[in-house]
């Protein structure tokens, strides 16, 4: 029977920081995306003129909670594979923590365009309104306008409520 014996040789040590270093910078990417998705919401909320929350940054944190957990769990099928290839001699790369971090990235990167949609959308209907204020040549119109801005103005602090 054969014993497999690990070794400590400069390649395996160099493969153990090669992964390390790749998974630290994923890590550090996949927050940084978090932090700057919280910068984003916060500048879409001055720029909307909306409140600001402490919800923002209990959601920030909640949500690096849970993608800390997510890659922990990639960085723990890389061991199980760098550890196994290892020792049959096979070089490998931490692929789970690539594909778990870019998952994520496309994650926040959506949740960017979403906050950009929703500062142009926003910016579109007040355009809107301010023609139909400015175009209204009777006091009907005038009225018609006034009852569109009340309802906009409601259903936006329905939204807001949620």
């Amino acid at each position: 029977m054969d014993i497999v014996e690990l070794q400590f040789t400069p390649e395996l040590i160099h493969s153990v920081a090669t992964h390390l270093i790749t998974c630290v910078v994923m890590w550090t990417l996949v927050v940084s995306a978090a932090f700057i998705d919280l910068w984003d919401r916060v500048y879409t909320q001055n720029k909307l003129k909306k409140p600001l929350t402490s919800h923002l940054m209990r959601k920030t944190l909640g949500k690096i909670g849970e993608y800390w957990r997510f890659l922990l769990i990639a960085l723990i099928i890389d061991v199980v594979i760098f550890t196994s290839c290892s020792l049959l001699g096979v070089k490998t790369f931490p692929i789970c923590t690539l594909l778990f971090s870019a998952a994520l990235l496309i994650i926040e990167t959506k949740s960017l365009i979403e906050h950009a949609r929703e500062r142009k959308s926003t910016a579109a209907d007040m355009q809107r309104i301010i023609q139909s204020v400015v175009s209204a040549a009777s006091d009907r119109d005038a009225r018609k306008v006034i009852q569109y801005i009340a309802d906009y103005i409601g259903e936006e602090k329905n939204v807001n409520q949620k």
